[in-house]
């Protein structure tokens, strides 16, 4: 694995975690559903494309 595709990875990791935690303080301040459906499509996502690249 190159340096490129390990500061890819953790790229991604980063943003998914911010995303992560904007969406649910957003969820906790104004008890909106639909930041969760966001956070279920957005894992959703990250598994199906997980599960198709092994």
């Amino acid at each position: 694995m190159t340096i490129q595709n390990m500061d890819n990875k953790l790229l991604v990791v980063c943003s998914v975690v911010l995303l992560t935690v904007l969406l649910l303080g957003s969820f906790v301040v104004s008890l909106k559903i639909e930041n969760i459906i966001y956070l279920v499509i957005i894992y959703g996502t990250i598994m199906f494309h997980s599960i198709l690249s092994n």
